[in-house]
């Protein structure tokens, strides 16, 4: 699209009005294109036009209101086209498109979302509102713009799609750097319960190796207390035995 604004020596000015979902595909690289890529009309060539001047035509939703008035395209009414397809890219659905649960998608809605900060309301529900979709949400809403001269050229646009693309880049890295660290935690955590189960484990043998210790320094103990036990016994007997003689003697 951007090319079709641009004029060239002996290629003169042209417009698409095809700027829609069910029109844009993705070459290798991903690069994007138009279906049915020639454009809508062109001026003559080493002149500098800005407009054209049609039948007003194009599919409903997407076409510039002032186009659809006046019959005059612009390149800026290209820019309102691409600022309602970026809106269905970033809620993830076609305009008018009935979605359960969901209201149905148009423009004055995605407008109204972004003036009053909730977008949320309209997002798919698998992004999250950050920096890399508020710079995507500003330049879609600038496209929309009610006046042309309000709009963004399309190479501004490309220039807020890049950094917005930049932005999500940086925040994947961000996300995969702290799970890397959440990561490295848990494992740290891991290793130090097994070192603590390990000193667990070697505390018990320690005991039970301590215990057989001091039963084995018992054990002799026990055997000679139990050898002055029946030397006791033994002179017992012997002191009985005397006693007896001597008073048969008597």
């Amino acid at each position: 699209m951007k090319d079709y604004h641009t004029p060239y020596p002996n290629r003169p000015f042209g417009a698409s009005n095809k700027a829609k979902s069910t029109r844009t595909r993705m070459r290798e690289k991903w690069c994007g294109k138009l279906a049915r890529g020639k454009p809508y009309g062109r001026g003559r060539a080493n002149e500098n036009v800005t407009y054209l001047i049609t039948d007003a035509g194009g599919t409903l939703g997407y076409c510039d209101p002032e186009y659809m008035t006046t019959g005059i395209l612009t390149k800026e009414s290209d820019v309102y086209s691409f600022g309602v397809v970026l809106f269905e890219a970033l809620c993830g659905r076609l305009f008018f498109m009935d979605v359960p649960g969901q209201p149905r998608l148009h423009v004055r809605l995605a407008r109204r979302c972004y003036d009053e900060a909730k977008l949320h309301l309209i997002m798919d529900r698998n992004l999250k509102y950050s920096e890399y979709v508020k710079e995507f949400s500003e330049i879609a809403y600038q496209c929309l713009h009610d006046d042309q001269k309000g709009r963004p050229s399309m190479d501004l646009v490309l220039q807020k799609l890049e950094k917005a693309l930049e932005l999500l880049e940086l925040e994947e890295a961000r996300e995969l750097q702290e799970e890397a660290c959440i990561l490295q935690k848990f494992e740290e955590a891991l290793g130090l319960q097994k070192l603590v189960e390990t000193l667990q484990e070697q505390e018990v043998l320690e005991a039970l190796i301590l215990q057989e210790f001091e039963e084995a320094l018992e054990l002799p103990k026990f055997e000679e207390t139990l050898d002055l036990h029946k030397l006791g016994e033994t002179l017992e007997l012997q002191v009985m035995g005397s006693k007896e003689r001597s008073d048969s003697i008597t």
